[in-house]
């Protein structure tokens, strides 16, 4: 009889974990939904007011007046790389490997060089190439977020008009990737969606949030910090981010002007909820492991939204 009061208190035991299980992953569940609604919930309400604004519609045909125009952007962004006030050793590697930029522009999906014929060659050691994607070119290949083609060796820019400081930070991350893969300093290839692959990424966003928190005079981390206090008794970042309301998206857009804006807005408030989900990583103690769980979560649950 023992024998078989055990057996059942077992068997209880069991299911009661399993229930606990299944709870636990309905709570986290509805923690996602918490997350995704507030933002869904802005964007919806705030979309009637945003649009993003171009500064190259079409592909220029070779000219010396288009030559002018583009090398006046480059001279813009390159200006824009060197102004930035971080402090960082990451920032410090970074402005080291990539003295020079170029510009490029892409047509049907492929680059084609900017520059006078008889120009003299660029030492490829030292530069960064940006490839600028023109409005109709967007709409035609779908490249409406900055990134680092690694293959090409050459950083995809779309054209559109975006806040120094915003611009600044992505174009930071993105040259962070570039540090890591090309052909002189080597090419290493993390499988997508790796711990490798994910610490890179947490590490480049860390980078873009010094970058904003440096150019808003420390109050994108000051608000970032209020979110966390909100949520003391936060057992997890999921729990944490459950804090973050429409107020601090709004509050973040207009920090940064980007609140009539789509594309720049959308990464800003990648960068937010990610910053928001290191933060308490970092206030708990729990290290690059713990960040790597924030991205992953981030990839896998809110990348379906329009901030990706």
């Amino acid at each position: 009889r023992l024998f078989g009061i055990g057996w059942l208190l077992v068997a209880l035991l069991f299911a009661a974990g399993i229930m606990s299980r299944e709870s636990g992953i309905r709570d986290a569940q509805n923690r996602v939904l918490i997350v995704c609604r507030t933002i869904d919930s802005y964007y919806n309400s705030t979309a009637a007011s945003r649009r993003d604004v171009w500064w190259l519609k079409t592909a220029p045909a070779p000219s010396s007046e288009s030559f002018a125009f583009m090398e006046s952007r480059r001279k813009m962004m390159a200006r824009l790389i060197e102004s930035s006030a971080v402090a960082s050793p990451r920032l410090k590697r970074i402005n080291e490997r990539f003295g020079q930029v170029g510009i490029g522009l892409l047509v049907n999906g492929e680059p084609r060089r900017i520059r006078p014929v008889g120009s003299p060659p660029t030492d490829p050691t030292n530069q960064v190439n940006i490839c600028v994607v023109p409005e109709d070119g967007e709409k035609t290949k779908g490249f409406s977020v900055t990134l680092w083609n690694s293959t090409r060796e050459l950083m995809i820019i779309p054209a559109i008009t975006c806040p120094d400081s915003v611009f600044k930070a992505i174009i930071y991350h993105e040259l962070g990737h570039a540090c890591r893969h090309n052909s002189l300093d080597g090419n290493p290839v993390y499988p997508f969606k790796s711990d490798e692959y994910a610490a890179e990424e947490v590490e480049m966003h860390e980078l873009g949030g010094e970058i904003l928190d440096s150019e808003s005079k420390g109050a994108y981390q000051a608000r970032i910090r209020e979110i966390l206090g909100r949520t003391r008794a936060a057992k997890s970042f999921d729990q944490a981010l459950c804090g973050l309301t429409r107020d601090d998206l709004a509050y973040f857009d207009a920090l940064f002007g980007t609140d009539k804006m789509e594309v720049p807005s959308f990464q800003l408030t990648s960068q937010c909820l990610l910053g928001v989900g290191f933060a308490y990583c970092d206030e708990r103690h729990l290290g690059m492991k713990g960040k790597i769980e924030v991205y992953k979560w981030f990839g896998k649950y809110v990348s379906s939204l329009p901030i990706e």
